[in-house]
Parts: C-alpha cells; sequence; structure tokens
C-alpha cells in the first residue's frame, strides 16, 4: 500500500504510519525538489521526490 502525506504534515504522515503498518508512507516535502534535476548528474535522481518515491518501492 502506498500512502502519500501533503506537504509538509508530518502529523498526517505519522498517522499513516500507525494505521497502516508495513505500508510505504511518503511525505511530500515542499523544499524537495520533485522536478527536473541536472541531467548530466547521474544522481539527481536520487535527490528528487519520484527518486525517493522510487527507493521506497524498491
Amino acid at each position: 500500500m502506498l500512502l502519500v502525506a501533503g506537504a509538509g504534515e508530518a502529523r498526517q504522515a505519522e498517522w499513516y504510519r500507525q494505521a497502516a503498518p508495513g505500508a510505504v508512507v511518503v511525505e511530500y516535502l515542499p523544499d524537495a525538489p520533485h522536478t527536473g534535476g541536472l541531467a548530466h548528474d547521474p544522481d539527481w535522481w536520487r535527490e528528487t521526490v519520484c527518486g525517493t518515491l522510487d527507493a521506497a518501492l524498491r
């Protein structure tokens, strides 16, 4: 199960973690880059929200 908490909603993310043990909980952080990146840097993907989600689901 994937649950996504809203921007900066740490309380919501924590509630999700308690309510659904074993679920992947992603907290959207408004200060974290979520699009773009430096294409010439092979590690740019890891620093994005999508990269974090990808790592969490693996």
